[in-house]
């Protein structure tokens, strides 16, 4: 099921105050779930360095960033250590 990130202050224009939502898969910041994009981030390469830097740039903002990663343990350790080689 799609939905909506930032609340129903985005879809009235409105800045949110809740997190930044990082697609690996996209490497952009989303307000809203596309429809397919669970069945994208099963099936499509992602491109997590590329989503690491976008969210590290948000950081040097005020507000929190969530940054869609697996379950697996590696990913976690990257972004920690902030380098992917």
């Amino acid at each position: 099921q799609a939905a909506g990130l930032a609340g129903s202050a985005a879809s009235r224009g409105q800045h949110s105050s809740g997190p930044l939502f990082i697609s690996a898969v996209t490497a952009t910041q989303l307000d809203e779930l596309p429809e397919d994009h669970w069945q994208r981030w099963c099936c499509c390469p992602v491109n997590f360095d590329a989503a690491l830097q976008v969210a590290k740039n948000l950081l040097r903002g005020a507000s929190p960033v969530v940054l869609e990663m697996g379950p697996h343990p590696v990913l976690f350790q990257a972004a920690k250590a902030g380098t992917i080689k």
